[in-house]
Parts: C-alpha cells; sequence; structure tokens
C-alpha cells in the first residue's frame, strides 16, 4: 500500500522475517530485480513513530532518498559488516 502525507510517500510493509530498524540500508526489488538502494529515515506502527518492527508486524516506512516504488515491490533490509583484521 502507499499513503500520502504531506509531500512524502509511506510504504504500507509487512515485516516477512527478521527485523526493519530505522536508519538502515534497504534494496527495493521488483521482479526480483534491484530498482534502488536508499535508507529507511521513518517506521510507523500504527500512528507511533517506533525505532524497530519485527517479524510479522505491519509497519509503514519512509525512505530518503525517496524511491518511486510501486504497491508488489519487495524490500530487503541489510547491514554491512566489517571483519576485524
Amino acid at each position: 500500500a502507499q499513503f500520502k502525507i504531506d509531500s512524502d510517500t509511506i510504504a504500507g510493509c509487512k515485516c516477512a522475517e527478521g527485523e526493519f530498524t530505522k536508519n538502515v540500508s534497504v534494496r527495493v526489488l521488483r521482479a526480483d530485480k534491484v530498482i534502488a538502494e536508499t535508507k529507511i529515515k521513518s517506521l510507523r506502527l500504527g500512528k507511533s513513530s517506533v525505532d524497530k518492527v519485527k517479524s510479522g508486524l505491519e509497519f509503514g516506512a519512509l525512505f530518503f532518498p525517496a524511491v518511486d516504488f510501486t504497491v508488489g515491490d519487495r524490500i530487503i533490509a541489510y547491514t554491512i559488516s566489517h571483519g576485524s583484521s
């Protein structure tokens, strides 16, 4: 789902597994192809702003920079780990 609030477009999402956190890097996939890489600027559960969303929950996500997403796109969160030398 998509929601417009002022000039922002919010993605209505459901966390299928793992978790999403604010400021995490994400890839937006359409038909299994990466169409954008961005970060989650804001997460909402209902009207509450939250820092983390766990598996099974529906939430709203605001991306920065903004992404031209459509209903049905998949959002994959990732982190980059730097191993110690």
